[in-house]
C-alpha cells in the first residue's frame, strides 16, 4: 500500500498541474480577443463537432481557464490520444490552435476527408467583449443578419427586448434561443456592441432549405403499389408559415383503387399578434367491389372520404415569446359516402363527422443543434351532436406529457418520453394502438381497439460516434387499448426495439428515421421509415 501511495500522489500531482500549466504558459493573452480558432490532426472528427465542445468562439475574449477547459473538454470526448494548445497573436487579436492525436479506433476507414468546416463554426454565439460594461444600458439598435428569406418582423417577435430598452445579457441569450426555438435556422449567433448612443445587439443566422419535394414508391409484401408525393414548403414568403401538398395513389392487389390528395396550411403565430390559424381539407377515393349475401359480386362503388378542419390557437400567457400556455379551438368536418361506379353495388348510407374541439396545453420545449429539451402537456375536449351535423352523439377526452430530456452520457443523448390517454363516450373502437406512431411492432391484425387507452413512449437517442447528427434509438411502446368500463392497467402490452436517426440541420423540421419494433407476445415484427420526429 506504501508503494501504491507513492506511485499515486506523483500521478494526482502531474494531472492536476497539467491544466494549470496551460494557462500559466498563455496567462498573458487572458482578456484578448479571440480571432481565430483552429484545430489540427482530426481527420476524422468535423470540426463543427469540436466548435461546439468549446466555451468561447471567435469574437469571445480569453478569460481564464477558458483553455485548460477546453483541452479538458476535447479529451472528454474520448476520441482523441492528446490535445494540446497552442496560442499566437496577430494585430486584431490571439489564434489559439487545437493539436489533436485521434485514437486509432476513430480514424475514418474510407478516405473520403472530413466535411468542410461550416463559416460559422467556431464563431461566438454571444459575444462577450465589454458585456459586463454594457449591462443595462440603453439599447440603440438591433440588427439581423443572414436572414434573407426570413422577414426582420418574425425575428423581432421573438425578442425580449426593443430599442430604447435596457440591455442586459440574460434577455440577449434568452431572445437568442427563442429565435433558434422557431426551427428555420441551423444556428444562431448573438453579439452586442457598443454604439454611439447606446448598445447595438446584433442576431446572425444560418437559414435551412424551405422547400423540401419528396417522391414515394412502394410495394409492400401483399402485392400492393403505391405512388406519389408530398411537398412542404416551410417559412411561406419568409413569414413561418407552411404549406403542405400530399397526392398518393395505391393500386391493391386484389383490385381495389385508391387515390388520396390533401392540403394543408399553418400560421403559427399572426405576425403582431398572440394568434395562430391554421386548417386543411381532403379527398379520399376508393374503388371498391360490391359483394351480396352470397358472396357474389354485383358491381362497383366508389368510397370518398371528404374532410375539413380548421383551426385557431391564442397565446394565454407566455414564459418566452413562444412559450407558455396557448389555448386552442378547432372544427372539423368528415363525410363518408359512396357512389355506385358500374353495376348494383350494394351502398351503405352517408356518415357524417362534425367535432368540435378546444384544448389547452403548456409548451416549453427548446431546440438546440442535435437534440430537444424541455417538456409540453395538454389537455383536449372534442365532442360532435345529431343537431350539429354529426351521425353520432359523442365525446372525446384526451392528455398528453412530453418530456425531452438531455443526459450527458454519451454527449448529446437524450431520453424523450411521451405519455398519452383518451376516453370516448358515444362511438364504440375509436382507438387503435399500432403503426409508427403509436406501438412499433404491432402488426394490424393484432392491434389494441377500445374506447379507453393509455400509451407510453420511450425513446433514448444515443449520438453514433463521430457523427452527432445521427443518433441510435432504444425504445419501448407500452399500452393498451380496452372498452368502456372493463379498464386494467395490469393488462398492458409492449413492444421493444432499435432505430437510428438523422437530423438534417438543412431542413426544417425533418429527421429521417427507421424503427424496427419487436412484439414479444407474437414474435413479429416490423420496421417504420418516416421524415419526421414520433413526437
Amino acid at each position: 500500500m506504501p508503494i501504491l501511495r507513492f506511485l499515486l500522489i506523483p500521478l494526482c500531482l502531474l494531472l492536476a498541474t497539467s491544466s494549470l500549466a496551460v494557462e500559466d504558459t498563455y496567462a498573458d493573452y487572458a482578456g484578448r480577443p479571440v480571432v481565430e480558432i483552429h484545430f489540427d490532426g482530426n481527420e476524422d472528427v468535423e470540426d463543427d463537432v469540436l466548435c461546439n465542445e468549446l466555451e468561447f468562439g471567435e469574437g469571445n475574449l480569453l478569460e481564464p481557464g477558458h483553455l485548460a477547459k477546453a483541452r479538458e473538454d476535447l479529451l472528454d470526448l474520448g476520441k482523441f490520444d492528446t490535445a494540446e494548445v497552442l496560442v499566437s497573436e496577430n494585430a486584431e487579436g490571439i489564434v489559439v490552435t487545437f493539436v489533436l492525436v485521434e485514437k486509432w479506433h476513430v480514424m475514418r476507414v474510407w478516405g473520403f476527408g472530413k466535411p468542410p468546416r461550416s463559416p460559422y463554426a467556431c464563431k461566438a454565439r454571444f459575444d462577450a467583449q465589454s458585456l459586463a460594461e454594457m449591462e443595462n444600458t440603453t439599447i440603440e439598435a438591433i440588427h439581423f443578419e443572414g436572414n434573407n428569406t426570413t422577414r426582420d418582423i418574425i425575428l423581432r417577435e421573438e425578442l425580449l427586448f426593443q430599442v430604447g430598452d435596457l440591455f442586459t445579457v440574460e434577455n440577449m441569450i434568452r431572445s437568442r434561443q427563442s429565435i433558434q426555438n422557431l426551427h428555420l435556422f441551423k444556428m444562431v449567433w448573438a453579439k452586442a456592441e457598443q454604439g454611439e448612443h447606446g448598445v447595438i445587439v446584433t442576431f446572425t443566422v444560418t437559414e435551412k432549405w424551405y422547400i423540401l419535394p419528396i417522391p414515394t414508391v412502394s410495394r409492400n409484401t401483399d402485392g400492393d403499389v403505391s405512388y406519389g408525393g408530398d411537398i412542404t414548403w416551410d417559412n411561406v414568403f419568409g413569414l413561418n408559415q407552411t404549406a403542405t401538398l400530399e397526392v398518393e395513389q395505391q393500386n391493391q392487389a386484389d383490385g381495389e383503387t385508391e387515390q388520396s390528395i390533401d392540403l394543408g396550411y399553418r400560421v403559427p403565430k399572426i405576425p403582431g399578434t398572440v394568434y395562430g390559424i391554421g386548417g386543411g381539407i381532403k379527398r379520399k377515393r376508393t374503388l371498391t367491389e360490391s359483394e351480396d349475401e352470397f358472396g357474389n359480386v354485383v358491381g362497383e362503388y366508389y368510397d370518398y372520404i371528404d374532410s375539413f378542419d380548421l383551426a385557431a390557437s391564442r397565446w394565454l400567457g407566455r414564459i418566452e415569446p413562444s412559450q407558455g400556455w396557448i389555448g386552442i379551438a378547432g372544427i372539423l368536418w368528415n363525410r363518408n359516402y359512396q357512389v355506385a361506379a358500374s353495376g348494383s353495388p350494394l351502398l351503405e348510407d352517408d356518415y357524417r363527422v362534425v367535432n368540435f374541439s378546444t384544448a389547452v396545453a403548456f409548451v416549453a420545449v427548446n431546440d438546440h443543434e442535435f437534440y430537444r429539451s424541455g417538456q409540453e402537456y395538454g389537455v383536449d375536449i372534442g365532442f360532435g351532436r345529431a343537431s350539429l351535423g354529426s351521425t353520432d352523439n359523442y365525446t372525446n377526452f384526451g392528455v398528453f406529457w412530453r418530456l425531452y430530456q438531455p443526459i450527458h452520457v454519451p454527449v448529446w443523448s437524450n431520453i424523450n418520453m411521451q405519455l398519452r390517454g383518451g376516453y370516448n363516450m358515444g362511438q364504440e373502437g375509436v382507438f387503435e394502438l399500432g403503426g409508427s406512431g403509436s406501438m412499433r411492432g404491432i402488426l394490424d391484425d393484432s392491434s389494441p381497439i377500445g374506447d379507453v387507452f393509455a400509451l407510453l413512449n420511450l425513446n433514448w437517442l444515443i449520438p453514433i460516434p463521430r457523427y452527432p447528427a445521427f443518433r441510435w434509438n432504444i425504445f419501448t411502446d407500452v399500452g393498451n387499448a380496452w372498452e368502456r368500463g372493463e379498464v386494467n392497467l395490469a393488462e398492458l402490452s409492449y413492444t421493444v426495439g432499435v432505430g437510428v436517426r438523422w437530423k438534417i440541420r438543412s431542413l426544417v423540421n425533418t429527421s429521417l428515421r427507421v424503427d424496427i419494433g419487436y412484439n414479444p407476445d407474437t414474435g413479429e415484427y416490423k420496421a417504420y421509415v418516416g421524415t419526421s420526429n414520433m413526437f
